[in-house]
């Protein structure tokens, strides 16, 4: 085999390690980032979960207190 051969293989080969690392790196950030969504979505149904308790809440109070006032 020549030189210019074996520089060839090199290339090649060096180039599909990149490749191959980038694609394992880009798994990996997405997997995370699927998590984070999911924390985030968790977190915004447990927030409007606690605003509809202390609205209702709140209804009952008003209701109780004009049922007071008359």
């Amino acid at each position: 085999m020549t030189e210019t051969w074996v520089q060839v293989l090199t290339i090649i080969g060096s180039n599909l390690i990149i490749m191959l690392t980038f694609f394992g790196v880009s798994i990996s950030l997405h997997n995370g980032m699927r998590e984070e969504i999911r924390g985030i979505h968790q977190e915004i149904k447990d927030f409007h979960g606690k605003m509809e308790r202390a609205d209702a809440e709140f209804k009952a109070h008003m209701i109780y207190y004009h049922s007071e006032k008359k």
